[in-house]
């Protein structure tokens, strides 16, 4: 579902094509097992994204401040054209980078 990739100080995670809300639940499982006992800084890369839709806008939103609570950050990478398209109809463009 979702790659991750440990570089030397973060985490990268590699979203899939597919972030719909038929995928949501897989995809917010394998990010809460990730990321519950890392201490890095985070990056998400969305390059892949070809389909998003609310149900992950959430999970990104609940994401980047469940890791500020935690101190940590998170950086959403090179959305796709697609991602970026969403993230400004939702105005949420500049709070996801």
């Amino acid at each position: 579902m979702v790659e991750i990739e440990a570089l030397e100080d973060r985490i990268k995670l590699i979203f899939p094509q597919q972030c719909t809300i038929y995928q949501s639940d897989k995809i917010r499982d394998s990010l809460i097992d990730m990321l519950r006992d890392l201490s890095n800084e985070v990056e998400a890369d969305l390059s892949n994204v070809d389909e998003l839709d609310s149900s992950v806008v959430q999970i990104f939103i609940s994401l980047k401040k469940t890791l500020s609570e935690d101190g940590r950050n998170i950086h959403f990478i090179n959305p796709s054209v697609n991602a970026q398209r969403v993230f400004e109809v939702y105005n949420i463009d500049t709070y996801l980078k």
